[in-house]
């Protein structure tokens, strides 16, 4: 019965008679073996051929016995892989492909279908099976490609030995060919490059070039897609043009070399060469084309019948041999031709890639590819970047456009940073984040630079560097561009003296603000010993716990960073990073060894051994790797041994170590090209705001002492930003001391372009004086830069020109201008101090011009018109009668007039007026008064009244009167010391001068500089009256360092008594915060000066710095917390090294002690 009839069952398109011959055979087998089918099999085959539609038979192979049975039965899978394709394209096709695929796996069924859906020959499938993963194969199909091509290609090469096993090895191995094709979804460069080998005469290729090609083929895939006219020169490239550059070098030539020197002309313009005959194959076309020439020769003289026996046997001899070798000859000439032709051939597609990469990197970057990148890194670099996906390519754009805006600072100013950085400036020390320092040590005779990446390049090549999964061409690749871009993220570098990367640790800033650090991972170059390797990695360990230092963190060993840019990270766990964990660099231990004694007995000289945190540890120095570097540098110093600094400074690997070398090695060596080393280290020190160690720069530079060590310590104190000047009194403590110190800053105050931004004029004031008073006053030149520079506002310019020398250049009409143009945003009264600034100059200088200049100004400023009454010049005086009349409400006219006419004669030409207008008889007592007082005041008698605002309105106006006599009273030749007295001991005198806005500053210094020349009783007078002002010094606007610096100029003669009241004490004020400023209190054999018996506290926003001289720095610290009255949590100590950490420790412990003893 038909079954199909009974359960109405139907067979599609099936013959009934399918195969039933073959079935019935096999049957028979099957039963005599007892190897019947399986019913599941049986089963499922039926089902398949009742329901798949199919005409094809079902492959043979697929009912043969594979030795299993039951549910686990292989076969079954296939027939269900067979179902479930059934109803997609090719399934036909498949079931016919199978019958030559026998025992394939059924997992290849579905890519099998679509290669024969694509066209492929089952040979070809086949192929990509044996000799491709199961995964590429897949993808091959699914891009649909074709595997012919990787055939072809592997056949040629193959035809060199490059077998395919060897293909499949090493970086750019078959497999990730296969997969950068599939990524491209081109065939094209794969069946050029096949074609270019294919063209290629047997031989031609050895196994090197091969290799080459293979490498050569990898470069111009990266680069597949890079644009149209890329992939053209390629095309063109594997069949190039036919050119006769070459054909006019070889003369006549056998027709077959033609082609070959065509190709070779053509692959050489592509290597940016001219055309020319290599000289390999021009020997081979000479020696060929002479011995032509020979024939041609003796035959032409055999048919004139001219030719003799000697040369016609001669003759014979050529024609035979040509016979024989003229074809082995031409053949060697091609044979080497095509070697020649591919190897420029191979030449030329680097080339062709280089010069792409470096048109995509210019496009894409703005800039030439940085010279540290090979070749390769540039070309990973920009295939990586373009493939990146729409968010991040969005990031890795913004980092890009930001570098080239901001170049090492871009994460600063990428959006998804600024909420991070805002943050972190209040927590951390964001400069020195960014811009942190490098590092140079020296492991096992391997020079190294340890720094953090600035650049984004090396940190997308930091997988690639060691073939990690961060590599540009791995799986995690894309966790580098976080890196790069996030403000919390950083990568360390270590790279020798070529530039070449030696190792590399990625750290962040985690979510509470410490710094985490990870794995370190190291070259595995052959120079690298095991030895290196782990100095390595201590010195980047080491590099890592002084950066978080610089940055205000504490190392931290769990933790993870804040998620700023949302870009794929991959996280490699933290590695705890231990401070403990540093140690003496193996040079620096050989040396200790044998400096133990020595070290040990400078430590406790200065009481800092066995030093603090070492209970319980042996006190050994080679445990203490920043205690021991430190001190063998100091050291160094102390018994003037310079191969012993050279030793530290090569080899320390701590912050204070490298300190404290760089300070001795300067001290010792003072060479410039060490100036220049230590003046480089400090700059980059205050980019940072490091702004200890620049000081410490300065001061190394100060006392190394030479021409370059000064020309740059002036330099840095001109560079250093006025917002930083408490920081510093190096200008006045050290640029008087020598004319060649003078020299130097002159140099740079004319040739400095900070000069209006940086410089403070009080400091240039004191600094003057001391130079004057030494015969060495500002040069002309000098005064007319600092007068006519554009300041930030024009009162530090009025109060200068009150006690500046007088500076009649700067009276020209063009610098005139600049001192009194309005200064924009500033309210009127700053321009009325410019004019004023002028008048006082004017009014100093007593030239021509600068009467005429007083003269235009008194008509419209009664300053002007009191100034050029002072000079008492008779041709003026029908001028100041009329401008002075003209304004009798103005004490500053009424003086005027005085001055002019005498006080009898200013009376009886005042009389109508006082007389006829209210007010005025009462302003003319006052102004009479005030110049009564000043003629008491000059004989030496104190007065008990000076009129003040109520009385005077403005007293500005007068300032030229009121420095006339303060000028008189402080001259050093004819100094007036009972006027100077008088005037002190004079009620109201302090707010005369303030509301005159007489700069305090300049007269107390003039004041101070006296008591180097009066006599004993003279000097008594002055310094009651330096006391007097003393008592009142804030309300003059003077600060504790102004008054402490008064000793210096004094000579140190004016601290010589203790102070009678304890309100007359002192702060340490700003003095302190610059370490030359311990001269005014100590002096150099480390004696106390007398004026620290006025010292009674040091001010809560000190930031001492500590002297050069550790002796003197244990004596300034012990200073320091024995003061009375010191709070130690009102003022911060930052030490910059561990020996300064010992000192401030043992100091206020013994200060703690002590006054526990006095309560």
């Amino acid at each position: 019965m038909d079954i199909r009839v009974e359960f109405d069952f139907s067979l599609p398109s099936r013959a009934r008679d399918f195969h039933i011959e073959s079935i019935i055979d096999n049957c028979i087998k099957a039963a005599n073996n007892h190897l019947l089918l399986p019913p599941q099999l049986v089963v499922a085959a039926a089902i398949l051929c009742a329901t798949d539609g199919a005409t094809a038979p079902l492959p043979e192979w697929l009912f043969h016995s594979n030795g299993e049975s039951g549910i686990g039965d292989m076969r079954i899978d296939a027939i269900w892989e067979l179902y479930d394709q059934h109803l997609k394209t090719g399934y036909e096709k498949l079931l016919c492909a199978l019958q030559d695929m026998p025992s394939i796996h059924y997992d290849f069924f579905r890519i099998t279908r679509k290669f024969l859906v694509n066209g492929e020959d089952v040979n070809s499938i086949l192929w990509t099976f044996q000799n491709l993963r199961y995964h590429l194969a897949d993808k091959i199909a699914e891009a649909g490609l074709s595997p012919q091509p990787f055939r072809s290609l592997i056949s040629a090469l193959g035809k060199a030995g490059l077998t395919i096993d060897s293909l499949k090895d090493g970086d750019n191995n078959l497999y990730n060919l296969v997969e950068l094709v599939c990524k491209k979804k081109s065939m094209d460069i794969i069946k050029t490059f096949a074609m270019w080998l294919q063209s290629l005469e047997t031989g031609t290729l050895n196994l090197n070039l091969a290799r080459w090609a293979w490498n050569s083929l990898f470069h111009l895939l990266i680069l597949a897609n890079a644009s149209p006219n890329f992939r053209a020169k390629v095309k063109l490239w594997a069949k190039p043009p036919k050119t006769d550059v070459l054909n006019t070098l070889v003369g006549d030539a056998p027709p077959e070399v033609y082609p070959w020197l065509s190709q070779l002309s053509y692959y050489q313009e592509l290597c940016g060469k001219e055309p020319t005959l290599p000289k390999t194959v021009s020997k081979m076309l000479n020696q060929a084309d002479r011995q032509r020439q020979q024939i041609e020769y003796l035959r032409k003289m055999r048919d004139a019948g001219q030719l003799f026996k000697q040369a016609t046997a001669k003759l014979e001899l050529f024609e035979t041999r040509d016979c024989v070798s003229h074809k082995p000859a031409v053949g060697r000439l091609l044979k080497h031709l095509r070697e020649v032709c591919a190897h420029t051939a191979l030449e030329a597609v680097s080339h062709l890639t280089w010069r792409e990469s470096q048109r995509i990197w210019a496009r894409q970057f703005g800039s030439t590819p940085p010279t540290f990148l090979t070749k390769d890194e540039v070309t990973a670099i920009i295939v990586w970047s373009r493939g990146l996906e729409e968010k991040p390519r969005g990031s890795f754009y913004e980092l890009v456009d930001g570098w080239k805006q901001h170049g090492a600072d871009y994460r600063q100013h990428l959006s998804r940073n600024n909420g991070w950085v805002k943050e972190a400036s209040d927590r951390i020390n964001i400069k020195a984040w960014f811009c942190p320092e490098t590092c140079e040590v020296d492991i096992d005779g391997l020079p190294i630079k340890i720094c953090v990446s600035s650049d984004p390049f090396r940190i997308f090549l930091m997988g690639s560097y060691f073939g990690t999964c961060l590599s540009l061409d791995k799986f995690n690749c894309d966790s580098v561009l976080a890196n790069a871009y996030d403000a919390n993220k950083a990568v360390v570098f270590a790279v020798d003296a070529n530039g070449q990367v030696l190792a590399r640790k990625l750290v962040c800033v985690n979510s509470d603000y410490k710094l985490i650090g990870y794995r370190v991972y190291i070259s595995d170059n052959t120079d690298i010993t095991s030895s290196r390797r782990k100095g390595i990695a201590q010195a980047i360990n080491a590099f890592v716990i002084d950066f978080a230092e610089q940055t205000g963190m504490q190392p931290g060993d769990d933790g993870v960073p804040e998620e700023l840019s949302g870009l794929f990270w991959y996280d490699d766990g933290v590695q705890k990073l231990k401070p403990g964990e540093r140690i003496l660099h193996p040079v620096l231990q050989e040396v200790i060894q044998g400096r133990q004694q020595q070290c040990v007995n400078l430590l406790t000289e200065l009481g800092i051994w066995p030093p603090i945190d070492s209970t319980g540890k042996s006190s050994c120095l080679e445990s203490m790797p920043e205690l021991a570097e430190e001190c063998l540098a100091v050291l160094a110093r102390t018994v003037e041994d310079r191969q012993l600094a050279h030793l530290v400074f090569q080899n320390a690997m701590t912050k204070g170590g490298k300190i404290e070398a760089i300070t001795s090695l300067g001290l010792l060596e003072k060479s410039d090209e060490m100036a220049e080393y230590v003046y480089s280290f400090s700059k980059k020190q205050y980019d940072l705001e490091n702004y200890e160690l620049y000081d410490r720069g300065m001061e190394v530079l100060c006392q190394m002492g030479t021409s370059k060590a000064w020309h740059l310590f002036m330099e840095m104190e001109v560079y250093r930003n006025d917002n930083e000047w408490k920081h510093s009194f190096w200008l006045i403590l050290a640029a008087a001391d020598s004319q060649e110190h003078a020299n130097a800053l002159f140099q740079i105050l004319l040739s400095s372009n900070k000069l209006d931004m940086s410089i403070k004029l009080e400091s240039l004031l004191l600094m003057g004086e001391l130079l004057a008073q030494r015969g060495c006053p500002l040069p002309q030149a000098v005064l007319t830069r600092v007068l006519t520079t554009h300041l930030d506002y024009s009162e530090a310019r009025f109060e200068y020109v009150q006690w500046c020398p007088p500076c009649p250049d700067v009276m020209k009409r063009q610098n005139i201008q600049k001192i009194i143009e309005k200064v924009d945003g500033y309210p009127g009264s700053y321009s009325s101090l410019s004019i004023l600034s002028a008048v006082i100059l004017a009014m100093k200088n007593q030239g021509a011009r600068d009467m005429t200049f007083l003269k235009e100004t008194a008509s419209h400023n009664l300053s002007a018109l009191l100034a050029l009454a002072l000079q008492r010049e008779s041709k003026h005086q029908e001028f100041i009668r009329k401008t002075a009349l003209a304004f009798p409400s103005e004490s500053a006219a009424l003086l005027a007039l005085i001055e002019s006419e005498g006080m009898e004669k200013a009376e009886e030409l005042l009389a109508s007026t006082i007389k006829d207008t209210p007010g005025i008889a009462e302003k003319w007592q006052k102004t009479v008064a005030l110049h009564n007082e000043f003629l008491q005041l000059d004989q030496g008698h104190p007065v008990s009244y000076l009129p003040v605002k109520e009385q005077l309105v403005d007293a500005l106006p007068l300032l030229p009167y009121i420095l006339l006599w303060l000028w008189n009273w402080t001259d050093y030749e004819h100094p007036n010391v009972p006027a100077l007295a008088a005037l002190t001991a004079s009620d109201n005198f302090a707010i005369l001068l303030h509301n005159a806005k007489v700069n305090k500053l300049g007269l107390v210094a003039r004041m101070a500089i006296l008591l180097r020349f009066v006599d004993d009783k003279s000097a008594a007078l002055l310094r009651n009256a330096l006391y007097a002002i003393v008592n009142i010094h804030e309300y003059l606007g003077l600060g504790d360092e102004h008054v402490l610096f008064l000793g210096k100029l004094s000579g140190h003669k004016l601290w010589i008594e203790a102070p009678t009241k304890e309100d007359q004490k002192l702060s340490t004020g700003n003095v302190i915060n610059c370490s030359g400023g311990w001269e005014l209190l100590i002096d150099s054999e480390g004696n106390l000066r007398p004026v620290v018996k006025w010292i009674n506290r040091i001010c809560p926003w000190s930031d001492p710095r500590l002297p050069l001289d550790i002796r003197l720095a244990a004596r300034v610290m012990n200073l320091m917390c024995s003061v009375d009255n010191v709070s130690y949590d009102s003022w911060q100590f930052y030490p910059i090294t561990e020996i300064q950490r010992q000192l401030h420790h043992v100091a206020k412990a013994r200060s703690s002690v002590s006054l526990a003893k006095e309560d």
